[in-house]
């Protein structure tokens, strides 16, 4: 962790119609705090840097590494609410407790896919294996459980674990197959066709 000050003397540049227009300015002091997360061997994990203008007397580079920590953090909540099933942006509750209410709900379902996301043990993988594929969400190999894809899955779940136990496994089996029909036939030959 380390910090330094630094000032800000370029103008700044715009796109205004497809222009670029600079825009002149004071000089801003700013502080640059630098920052590393290093593992139990002293090999660096992750680092970064960024400009604030909080004044030193705020806190140290630290806590300003932290507040910044802090609101990434609420930053991934939000997005996580906005895109994974939950459309955080489109809900329609009339009411203020009704709002508060949904909102408890998703935020506490964040909580638990945040948790099982980082935990490692045999039945926590395959719940994780089982929520992503029923989220439906295309995954890299080398990323295969990602928070959104298991909130989503987590959003499914409910309604076909409800679905299975309202109407039976073997009549929802009949039901698929009578209605839909998953089963691939088998290559036919083209003089057959």
């Amino acid at each position: 962790m380390a910090e330094v000050a630094v000032t800000l003397r370029e103008a700044a540049r715009h796109r205004v119609a497809g222009r670029r227009k600079t825009v002149p300015g004071w000089p801003r002091a700013l502080r640059r705090v630098v920052t590393e997360v290093r593992d139990e061997t002293g090999g660096v994990r992750a680092s970064g840097w960024l400009l604030t203008n909080a004044p030193a007397d705020w806190g140290t580079s630290a806590d300003v590494a932290r507040w910044y920590d802090f609101r990434w953090r609420i930053e991934s909540a939000f997005e996580l609410l906005k895109s994974a099933g939950w459309e955080l942006e489109s809900w329609l509750q009339a009411t203020g407790p009704a709002l508060l209410r949904k909102l408890l709900v998703a935020v506490g379902a964040c909580g638990r896919v945040w948790a099982l996301e980082r935990r490692n043990d045999a039945a926590a993988e395959g719940l994780k294996e089982l929520l992503m594929r029923r989220s439906g969400r295309p995954t890299k190999r080398s990323r295969p459980v990602t928070a959104s894809g298991l909130l989503a899955g987590l959003w499914v779940w409910p309604s076909a674990r409800t679905v299975i136990a309202d109407t039976g496994p073997e009549q929802v089996d009949q039901l698929i197959d009578q209605f839909i029909p998953l089963d691939i036939p088998a290559k036919t030959k083209k003089k057959d066709v």
